[in-house]
């Protein structure tokens, strides 16, 4: 996979004295945080019953329209549309505040 960046993957190094120091400062950070934002968003969408059934119900919906638009899904697809529907649902949901 050729990289056009102007330090290889990257354009900014933001500090960093070289593309390897910044990518192992980018692996370092992804390893403390890994998992943060997922355990964040199952109890935010954990605290309301009602945002909980909402986001099920969207998540059926995403993936009839995987189904709509490609016909049926192989059980390995059926599984990427989900993965994928989640994360752009999940990226989509508010908690209800009212």
């Amino acid at each position: 996979m050729p990289l056009f960046g102007q330090y290889g993957a990257f354009d900014e190094l933001h500090d960093y004295q070289d593309g390897s120091a910044f990518a192992d400062a980018i692996v370092k950070q992804a390893n403390q945080s890994y998992g943060t934002a997922g355990r964040e968003y199952l109890n935010q969408l954990t605290q309301d019953p009602d945002t909980l059934l909402n986001v099920s119900q969207q998540l059926h919906d995403a993936v009839n329209v995987f189904i709509e638009r490609f016909g049926s899904l192989t059980p390995q697809e059926a599984r990427a549309a989900k993965s994928f529907a989640l994360v752009g649902i999940a990226g989509d949901t508010r908690p209800n505040t009212a």
